[in-house]
């Protein structure tokens, strides 16, 4: 019956009526809200089982009636991901199956892992220095990016990865230079540290041999960094060669005052001409003794590695082809090669370095 006839019928006020059916109403009215919620949470939770048993089928790659063994590979590969055993269950693998399988598999120690990223970058820097560098170069390359590793580690990995330094390697006959001038004076007398840029630079000459043709590289070392600071190649040895190669150091490093340019006593650097340059220069001359390759050990040690690690290492067809690899070579060394008297600093990061704390 309807309230109004309710109402009618009995002569009740509506308030009364309305106060006295609430409590039911709202009683039936709770129940259903409540049925509603209890089937919205049962079908999200469905929702989410299905779309759990979807993602595991999607990224496992396989299904229940697929190969046993190709099923295990599967749960093992996403076992981190998912629960194991709703992956059982899915693809119909019995729970202690799987377990027997996964205490057979052979996992990676802590050790293991660093060696493989350390070979990696092993492969990396020995890609980028052209296969010149053995284990102590890498080391330093290693120690320059905050990668603390013995040499006996990295020597090891290099012999398991069946790699090493490739240098060749010729002995040049040592021919003594005559006495020119007993009145040349020395004065580096084998100090090659020095504390700043542009305070002494030394040079030297070395032939290099293609198809039958003699070359000569003139090269001027800046004894702070050992930074290759002007280099020239000719087929004549005259003094026009370490004259121009003088000028272009000179300018590159902006006219220095003060400066001390060693070198051996070859013709080309006792010549008037080039005295006169470095007089005119305001440079000072200084000598090795007569017969005395170790008085310019650095520009000789150059050479040894310009060769071994560059020339000999090629087989160069004309001239284009030896100024293209030096060309390479030296922005390699000044820029990337490690220099053990700079703190296994390449020269250009070494005088960066130094430069940096001025400012």
């Amino acid at each position: 019956m309807p309230p109004t006839k309710i109402i009618d019928q009995f002569n009740i006020p509506k308030s009364t009526l309305y106060d006295w059916i609430k409590p039911t109403l709202d009683k039936h009215l709770k129940k259903e809200i409540n049925i509603l919620f209890s089937d919205y949470k049962q079908l999200i939770k469905e929702h989410n089982e299905l779309l759990l048993e979807y993602n595991i089928l999607k990224d496992c790659h396989c299904f229940p009636d697929d190969n046993t063994q190709v099923k295990l590979a599967a749960i093992e590969a996403n076992y981190s991901k998912y629960p194991m055993k709703t992956m059982c269950r899915i693809l119909n693998v019995a729970p202690g199956t799987f377990n027997h399988y996964h205490k057979r598999q052979k996992y990676p120690t802590k050790t293991e892992i660093r060696f493989d990223e350390l070979k990696k970058l092993i492969i990396e820097i020995y890609g980028k220095s052209e296969k010149r560098f053995g284990y102590i170069k890498i080391k330093a390359k290693f120690n320059q990016q905050g990668i603390l590793v013995s040499d006996k580690t990295v020597n090891k990995l290099m012999k398991e990865l069946k790699i090493k330094a490739i240098l060749k390697e010729k002995k040049p006959k040592l021919r003594l230079k005559p006495n020119i001038n007993p009145n040349l004076k020395n004065y580096v007398k084998k100090s090659f540290r020095r504390d700043n840029p542009n305070e002494v630079w030394v040079g030297d000459i070395t032939n290099i041999y293609i198809k039958g043709n003699t070359y000569y590289l003139c090269v001027i070392i800046d004894l702070f960094s050992r930074k290759i600071i002007a280099y020239r190649i000719h087929y004549l040895a005259k003094s026009n060669l370490v004259i121009n190669t003088l000028k272009d150091a000179f300018e590159y490093r902006g006219e220095p005052k003060g400066l001390i340019f060693h070198s051996d006593r070859g013709s080309q650097y006792t010549s008037n001409e080039f005295l006169e340059l470095q007089k005119s220069l305001g440079i000072a001359p200084s000598f090795s003794n007569t017969g005395n390759p170790y008085d310019n050990a650095v520009v000789k040690s150059f050479f040894s590695h310009l060769k071994k690690e560059e020339i000999n290492r090629n087989d160069y067809q004309d001239l284009k082809e030896l100024k293209e690899s030096i060309n390479k070579y030296m922005l390699f060394y000044n820029d990337y090669r490690p220099h053990e008297t700079n703190g296994n600093l390449s020269p250009n990061e070494y005088e960066k370095l130094y430069y940096d704390k001025k400012t």
